[in-house]
């Protein structure tokens, strides 16, 4: 278990997850097909059990302590229109059949349906991870040396994602003040954003409600994030900054 409390250094791998296209849908929007600008915390905790192997249920046991920190642009998007197929009965060949008698593949009942989706162009994102002991040295090893279970993907398995190992971390806490964060800041408890600070830098910044934990029986809880669309840092009172090579971070 990851014990922030004690305020001691972290042991952390930090990796650039990119792709192509990808999309993450919003749990309030499936119908429209809206998604989130950036992968929320379970996405990106499902990414790290790809890595190692663990089953789909590791985001609610092996993973729930996992801290996890995501840093880079929103990527622009573009709306996409795909057909969702629906068949009411399974189609086969049957067991002999004739050359000149045609076999019907079709069956009347099936309908196909449009629908739109917000895709990810060519996402490009930093990850630094601090998962709990037992797993930290075998997740250093596959992600150095490229090993994943299934091949990673952003959001939908079709938009198929590299994975490259950027460095090992050790993350040191940063006492409470005004920080320079560079990762998405999630709104919690004391932490607020510098608003003169971003008034006077003319910074943009979205308010982001993305789901966070996810039970066995597939429940999401949500929170709060602030996100700078273009990537850059954003000044924030915080007691919860931690110090890595690339800057101040602060974990989903």
């Amino acid at each position: 278990m990851v014990d922030q409390a004690l305020a001691r250094p972290l042991s952390a791998v930090r990796l650039r997850w990119r792709a192509r296209l990808g999309f993450f849908l919003r749990a309030e929007a499936p119908v429209v097909g809206l998604g989130y600008p950036v992968p929320p915390r379970t996405a990106v905790l499902g990414l790290i059990a790809n890595i190692l192997g663990l089953p789909k249920d590791a985001l609610a046991n092996e993973l729930a302590d996992a801290c996890v920190a995501l840093s880079g642009p929103c990527p622009p998007t573009h709306w996409h229109a795909c057909n969702q197929r629906k068949i009411k009965a399974m189609r086969f060949l049957p067991a002999t059949f004739t050359a000149r008698k045609p076999v019907e593949l079709t069956l009347p009942e099936e309908d196909n349906t449009q629908l739109r989706q917000e895709w990810l162009c060519n996402p490009d994102f930093e990850v630094t991870a601090v998962l709990p002991a037992a797993l930290h040295d075998a997740f250093v090893a596959r992600v150095r040396e490229g090993r994943t279970h299934f091949t990673p993907c952003m959001g939908l398995s079709e938009m198929l994602a590299s994975i490259e190992y950027l460095s090992d971390e050790t993350l040191t806490p940063l006492p409470d003040g005004l920080h320079r964060v560079r990762s998405l800041v999630r709104h919690e408890g004391s932490t607020r954003l510098a608003l003169e600070a971003v008034m006077d830098e003319q910074l943009r910044v979205l308010s982001l409600s993305m789901p966070r934990t996810v039970t066995e029986a597939r429940q999401f809880t949500h929170a709060n994030y602030f996100v700078a669309p273009n990537g850059d840092p954003l000044p924030v009172h915080t007691s919860m900054a931690w110090q890595s090579s690339a800057g101040a971070l602060m974990f989903l």
